[in-house]
């Protein structure tokens, strides 16, 4: 049949893909990682393989300075947002991500952010909140990161950052468990700064708007 025909294609390209990568692996050549994930970007599995190897080699071979690049960053937010549903591909990038904007400078740090690390990180507070809260507190810890910069709180602002994460935070309130386990998220000290921004945000924004229809 037509779809047994397909299913066996796929099959063959996931092997492929898994020796090619097994390759990079041993060379810990996260570039080529990277080039695998592209090559395979409707094969959901050997992204989660790609992320894998990702993280495991980030601090050999230089490969957190190679992923640093704002080429390298933008290939891999690239897929991360194409398989945005996948809850193990996205923790695992999210969790790369947050490693590597920890260490960019200021300037690289904001280009991440409005070149899709800011709306990555809050759509993903969007779409799991109901799931995952493990994914969820992690996208909280890469706005954490983002927020270094001003001008991200800004970008978060203005992707819905406020509601994502005020809705993420009802929907997964901090409370106790059973025993001693804690459960809920937590907001890191410069998200619950960026909050009261975004707040200021909103506010000023609406005497504005109220400023415009007065003149009117």
């Amino acid at each position: 049949t037509i779809s047994g025909t397909k299913e066996a294609e796929t099959d063959k390209l996931a092997m492929l893909y898994s020796k090619q990568l097994s390759e990079f692996r041993a060379n810990a050549d996260a570039l080529g990682v990277l080039q695998t994930m592209h090559q395979a970007s409707n094969l959901p599995e050997v992204q989660k393989l790609c992320v894998k190897e990702l993280y495991r080699m980030l601090d050999k071979n230089g490969n957190r300075k190679k992923l640093s690049q704002f080429d390298s960053l933008q290939k891999l937010l690239g897929m991360l947002v194409l398989h945005e549903g996948n809850a193990l591909v996205c923790y695992t990038g999210l969790v790369i991500l947050t490693e590597i904007a920890s260490n960019l400078s200021d300037g690289d740090l904001g280009d991440l952010g409005k070149n899709k690390g800011c709306s990555f990180a809050v759509k993903q507070l969007y779409m799991h909140q109901e799931s995952n809260v493990d994914l969820c507190q992690q996208a909280l810890w890469l706005i954490n990161a983002l927020c270094r910069v001003d001008a991200n709180v800004r970008v978060l602002h203005g992707v819905g950052g406020l509601a994502g994460i005020n809705a993420a935070l009802q929907r997964n309130p901090r409370k106790k468990g059973d025993g001693d386990d804690i459960k809920g998220l937590v907001l890191p000290q410069k998200v619950i700064k960026a909050v009261k921004r975004m707040e200021e945000l909103e506010e000023e924004f609406a005497g504005l708007e109220g400023y415009k229809k007065s003149a009117n």
